[in-house]
Protein backbone atom coordinates (compact mmCIF):
# COMPACT_ATOMS: atom_id res chain seq x y z
CA UNK A 1 0.00 0.00 0.00
CA UNK A 2 1.43 3.24 -0.60
CA UNK A 3 2.20 5.61 1.65
CA UNK A 4 0.11 9.32 2.35
CA UNK A 5 1.23 12.18 3.94
CA UNK A 6 -0.57 12.35 7.38
CA UNK A 7 -3.08 15.58 8.48
CA UNK A 8 -4.60 16.46 11.81
CA UNK A 9 -7.91 18.76 10.70
CA UNK A 10 -9.09 21.67 12.66
CA UNK A 11 -11.98 24.05 13.05
CA UNK A 12 -12.61 26.71 10.67
CA UNK A 13 -13.22 29.50 12.32
CA UNK A 14 -13.26 33.53 11.89
CA UNK A 15 -11.00 35.22 13.53
CA UNK A 16 -9.83 38.88 14.42
CA UNK A 17 -6.89 40.38 15.98
CA UNK A 18 -5.25 43.71 16.00
CA UNK A 19 -1.26 45.03 15.77
CA UNK A 20 0.40 44.63 18.73
CA UNK A 21 3.86 45.74 17.31
CA UNK A 22 6.09 46.27 14.06
CA UNK A 23 9.26 44.83 14.10
CA UNK A 24 11.72 44.89 11.09
CA UNK A 25 13.61 41.46 11.06
CA UNK A 26 15.77 42.48 7.98
CA UNK A 27 15.54 44.71 5.68
CA UNK A 28 14.13 41.90 3.36
CA UNK A 29 11.27 41.25 6.49
CA UNK A 30 8.94 42.61 8.19
CA UNK A 31 6.89 40.99 11.38
CA UNK A 32 3.46 41.62 12.64
CA UNK A 33 2.96 40.88 15.95
CA UNK A 34 -1.02 40.62 16.34
CA UNK A 35 -3.01 39.68 19.29
CA UNK A 36 -6.37 39.55 20.55
CA UNK A 37 -9.18 37.47 22.85
CA UNK A 38 -9.92 35.50 19.80
CA UNK A 39 -7.22 33.57 19.86
CA UNK A 40 -8.31 32.50 23.05
CA UNK A 41 -11.44 29.80 23.23
CA UNK A 42 -14.45 32.48 22.52
CA UNK A 43 -18.43 33.02 21.48
CA UNK A 44 -19.58 35.30 19.00
CA UNK A 45 -23.00 35.39 17.71
CA UNK A 46 -23.45 32.40 20.31
CA UNK A 47 -21.39 30.25 18.85
CA UNK A 48 -18.92 29.33 20.77
CA UNK A 49 -15.38 28.16 19.52
CA UNK A 50 -12.44 26.79 19.91
CA UNK A 51 -9.06 28.22 20.99
CA UNK A 52 -6.27 28.86 18.36
CA UNK A 53 -4.45 25.73 17.52
CA UNK A 54 -1.60 25.74 14.38
CA UNK A 55 0.64 23.38 15.89
CA UNK A 56 2.19 22.68 12.70
CA UNK A 57 5.44 24.61 11.50
CA UNK A 58 4.05 25.24 8.16
CA UNK A 59 0.44 26.19 9.26
CA UNK A 60 -1.12 28.47 7.05
CA UNK A 61 -3.96 30.76 7.86
CA UNK A 62 -6.17 32.88 5.03
CA UNK A 63 -5.77 36.57 5.61
CA UNK A 64 -9.28 38.50 4.56
CA UNK A 65 -8.40 42.00 3.28
CA UNK A 66 -10.50 43.90 0.53
CA UNK A 67 -9.86 45.44 -2.18
CA UNK A 68 -11.78 49.03 -1.49
CA UNK A 69 -10.73 48.53 2.54
CA UNK A 70 -14.40 47.29 3.78
CA UNK A 71 -12.76 44.64 5.40
CA UNK A 72 -16.19 43.90 7.27
CA UNK A 73 -18.28 43.77 4.02
CA UNK A 74 -15.74 40.77 2.83
CA UNK A 75 -16.37 38.75 5.77
CA UNK A 76 -16.90 35.20 5.39
CA UNK A 77 -20.39 33.71 7.40
CA UNK A 78 -19.37 31.54 10.60
CA UNK A 79 -21.03 28.77 10.83
CA UNK A 80 -21.49 26.31 13.66
CA UNK A 81 -19.48 23.71 12.06
CA UNK A 82 -17.40 25.79 9.46
CA UNK A 83 -16.95 28.74 7.16
CA UNK A 84 -18.94 29.84 4.18
CA UNK A 85 -17.94 31.52 1.69
CA UNK A 86 -20.25 34.13 0.83
CA UNK A 87 -20.06 36.25 -2.27
CA UNK A 88 -18.10 39.56 -1.32
CA UNK A 89 -17.08 41.39 -4.93
CA UNK A 90 -14.05 43.46 -2.96
CA UNK A 91 -12.76 40.50 -0.92
CA UNK A 92 -8.95 39.45 -1.15
CA UNK A 93 -7.13 36.62 0.64
CA UNK A 94 -3.86 35.16 1.00
CA UNK A 95 -2.32 32.28 2.79
CA UNK A 96 0.75 32.90 5.23
CA UNK A 97 2.12 30.82 7.36
CA UNK A 98 2.81 32.08 11.44
CA UNK A 99 6.30 32.36 12.23
CA UNK A 100 5.59 32.25 15.86
CA UNK A 101 2.34 31.13 17.95
CA UNK A 102 2.77 32.06 21.64
CA UNK A 103 -0.40 31.44 23.25
CA UNK A 104 0.58 32.11 27.10
CA UNK A 105 0.95 35.87 25.65
CA UNK A 106 -1.63 35.69 23.59
CA UNK A 107 0.34 36.63 20.24
CA UNK A 108 0.54 35.83 16.34
CA UNK A 109 3.77 36.68 14.97
CA UNK A 110 3.55 36.87 10.72
CA UNK A 111 6.45 37.82 8.77
CA UNK A 112 5.93 39.49 5.46
CA UNK A 113 8.40 40.44 2.65
CA UNK A 114 9.19 43.80 2.06
CA UNK A 115 8.52 45.30 -1.21
CA UNK A 116 6.16 42.86 -2.43
CA UNK A 117 3.45 44.52 -4.48
CA UNK A 118 0.63 42.18 -2.97
CA UNK A 119 -2.27 43.21 -0.65
CA UNK A 120 -0.80 41.45 2.05
CA UNK A 121 2.58 42.90 1.79
CA UNK A 122 0.66 46.65 1.24
CA UNK A 123 -1.25 45.53 4.39
CA UNK A 124 1.75 44.97 6.13
CA UNK A 125 3.48 48.17 5.24
CA UNK A 126 1.07 50.20 6.48
CA UNK A 127 -0.20 48.36 9.70
CA UNK A 128 0.22 50.52 12.98
CA UNK A 129 -0.36 49.30 16.59
CA UNK A 130 -4.29 48.98 17.26
CA UNK A 131 -5.12 48.05 13.25
CA UNK A 132 -7.50 45.03 12.95
CA UNK A 133 -7.00 41.85 10.36
CA UNK A 134 -9.12 38.89 10.18
CA UNK A 135 -8.20 35.32 9.20
CA UNK A 136 -9.71 31.54 8.73
CA UNK A 137 -7.59 28.44 9.34
CA UNK A 138 -5.80 26.79 9.99
CA UNK A 139 -7.70 24.21 8.21
CA UNK A 140 -4.81 21.13 8.76
CA UNK A 141 -1.55 20.94 10.14
CA UNK A 142 0.99 18.16 8.55
CA UNK A 143 1.96 15.39 10.96
CA UNK A 144 5.87 14.55 9.94
CA UNK A 145 7.10 11.03 10.17
CA UNK A 146 8.26 10.37 13.75
CA UNK A 147 10.94 7.91 12.47
CA UNK A 148 13.56 10.35 10.65
CA UNK A 149 17.50 10.60 10.44
CA UNK A 150 17.54 13.77 8.98
CA UNK A 151 15.17 16.61 7.40
CA UNK A 152 15.86 18.53 4.55
CA UNK A 153 14.00 21.90 4.39
CA UNK A 154 14.31 24.04 1.10
CA UNK A 155 12.93 27.37 0.02
CA UNK A 156 13.11 30.96 -0.83
CA UNK A 157 12.63 33.81 1.14
CA UNK A 158 8.70 32.95 1.55
CA UNK A 159 9.98 29.73 3.19
CA UNK A 160 11.95 31.36 5.53
CA UNK A 161 8.77 31.80 8.57
CA UNK A 162 7.97 28.26 8.13
CA UNK A 163 11.77 27.37 8.82
CA UNK A 164 12.86 29.28 11.02
CA UNK A 165 9.76 28.11 12.88
CA UNK A 166 10.80 24.44 12.47
CA UNK A 167 14.01 25.65 13.64
CA UNK A 168 12.98 27.10 16.91
CA UNK A 169 10.51 24.41 17.77
CA UNK A 170 12.22 21.48 16.60
CA UNK A 171 9.11 19.00 16.48
CA UNK A 172 11.52 16.48 15.28
CA UNK A 173 14.88 15.93 16.82
CA UNK A 174 17.33 15.34 14.00
CA UNK A 175 20.01 17.17 12.11
CA UNK A 176 18.03 20.28 9.54
CA UNK A 177 19.76 21.04 6.23
CA UNK A 178 18.98 24.33 5.09
CA UNK A 179 18.87 25.49 1.46
CA UNK A 180 17.24 29.00 1.12
CA UNK A 181 17.51 31.01 -2.30
CA UNK A 182 17.73 34.84 -1.57
CA UNK A 183 17.55 37.58 -3.58
CA UNK A 184 19.84 39.93 -1.58
CA UNK A 185 22.37 39.28 1.32
CA UNK A 186 20.16 41.65 3.00
CA UNK A 187 17.71 38.41 3.33
CA UNK A 188 19.21 36.05 5.79
CA UNK A 189 18.32 35.82 9.00
CA UNK A 190 19.65 34.12 12.44
CA UNK A 191 18.26 30.74 12.31
CA UNK A 192 18.33 28.48 15.64
CA UNK A 193 21.07 26.18 14.07
CA UNK A 194 22.19 23.31 16.61
CA UNK A 195 25.24 20.70 16.80
CA UNK A 196 24.98 18.97 13.19
CA UNK A 197 22.72 21.39 11.18
CA UNK A 198 23.66 22.94 8.13
CA UNK A 199 22.47 25.94 6.00
CA UNK A 200 23.01 27.05 2.19
CA UNK A 201 22.51 30.29 1.59
CA UNK A 202 22.14 30.88 -2.45
CA UNK A 203 21.92 34.09 -4.03
CA UNK A 204 19.25 33.92 -6.90
CA UNK A 205 16.35 36.02 -8.63
CA UNK A 206 12.82 34.83 -7.03
CA UNK A 207 11.60 32.27 -9.06
CA UNK A 208 14.97 31.17 -10.73
CA UNK A 209 13.81 27.63 -10.88
CA UNK A 210 17.53 26.57 -12.58
CA UNK A 211 19.39 27.97 -9.31
CA UNK A 212 17.02 26.31 -7.12
CA UNK A 213 17.05 23.07 -9.02
CA UNK A 214 20.96 23.57 -8.85
CA UNK A 215 21.15 23.97 -5.55
CA UNK A 216 19.15 21.37 -4.20
CA UNK A 217 21.17 18.85 -6.93
CA UNK A 218 24.76 19.84 -4.48
CA UNK A 219 23.13 19.25 -1.64
CA UNK A 220 24.61 16.26 -0.15
CA UNK A 221 22.01 13.80 0.62
CA UNK A 222 23.04 12.28 4.29
CA UNK A 223 22.70 8.16 5.06
CA UNK A 224 19.34 7.06 7.04
CA UNK A 225 15.64 7.71 6.74
CA UNK A 226 15.02 11.15 5.84
CA UNK A 227 12.38 13.72 4.46
CA UNK A 228 12.32 17.25 2.49
CA UNK A 229 9.72 20.01 2.63
CA UNK A 230 10.23 22.40 0.02
CA UNK A 231 8.50 25.62 -0.52
CA UNK A 232 8.99 28.71 -3.39
CA UNK A 233 8.02 29.81 -6.23
CA UNK A 234 5.29 26.84 -7.85
CA UNK A 235 6.81 26.61 -11.35
CA UNK A 236 10.35 27.15 -9.50
CA UNK A 237 9.34 23.95 -7.67
CA UNK A 238 8.44 21.76 -10.80
CA UNK A 239 12.33 20.38 -11.82
CA UNK A 240 12.64 20.01 -7.87
CA UNK A 241 10.21 17.61 -7.66
CA UNK A 242 10.87 15.93 -10.31
CA UNK A 243 14.12 15.33 -9.21
CA UNK A 244 13.06 14.36 -5.71
CA UNK A 245 10.52 11.68 -7.25
CA UNK A 246 12.75 10.46 -10.34
CA UNK A 247 16.06 10.60 -9.30
CA UNK A 248 16.18 10.26 -5.39
CA UNK A 249 12.88 8.20 -5.29
CA UNK A 250 11.59 9.41 -2.15
CA UNK A 251 7.99 8.71 -1.22
CA UNK A 252 4.90 10.32 -0.82
CA UNK A 253 5.08 10.41 2.89
CA UNK A 254 8.88 11.81 2.83
CA UNK A 255 8.19 14.77 1.05
CA UNK A 256 6.49 17.85 0.66
CA UNK A 257 6.64 20.65 -1.69
CA UNK A 258 4.12 22.99 -1.80
CA UNK A 259 4.28 25.97 -4.07
CA UNK A 260 4.16 29.58 -1.97
CA UNK A 261 3.65 31.89 -4.64
CA UNK A 262 2.75 32.54 -8.38
CA UNK A 263 4.80 34.49 -10.72
CA UNK A 264 3.24 36.19 -13.11
CA UNK A 265 5.16 36.21 -16.46
CA UNK A 266 4.27 38.95 -19.08
CA UNK A 267 2.66 38.99 -22.11
CA UNK A 268 3.85 39.50 -25.37
CA UNK A 269 1.30 41.79 -26.75
CA UNK A 270 -1.17 40.20 -29.20
CA UNK A 271 0.19 42.23 -32.36
CA UNK A 272 3.24 41.28 -32.13
CA UNK A 273 2.57 37.53 -31.58
CA UNK A 274 0.66 37.12 -34.30
CA UNK A 275 2.92 39.47 -36.45
CA UNK A 276 5.79 37.14 -35.61
CA UNK A 277 3.64 33.96 -36.16
CA UNK A 278 2.20 35.03 -39.79
CA UNK A 279 4.45 33.32 -43.00
CA UNK A 280 6.45 34.93 -45.35
CA UNK A 281 5.20 36.24 -48.66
Amino acid sequence: MAAHRAYTTHPLVLRRVTVRRVEEVTPRMRRVVLGGEDLAAFTRDGIGHPGFAAPGFDDHIKLILAADGDVRAALPAQLPHGIEWTPAEHRLTRDYTPRRVDLDAGELHLDFVVHGEGPAESWSAAAREGDELWFVGPKSSLRLPERLDWIQLVGDETALPAIGRFLDERPLDVPAHVLVTVSDDAARQELALRDGDTVTWVLADPGDAAALEAAVRAMPVPAGEGYVWAAAESRALLPVRRYLQRERKLPKDRVNITGYWHREEPAAPEAEATADAAPGP
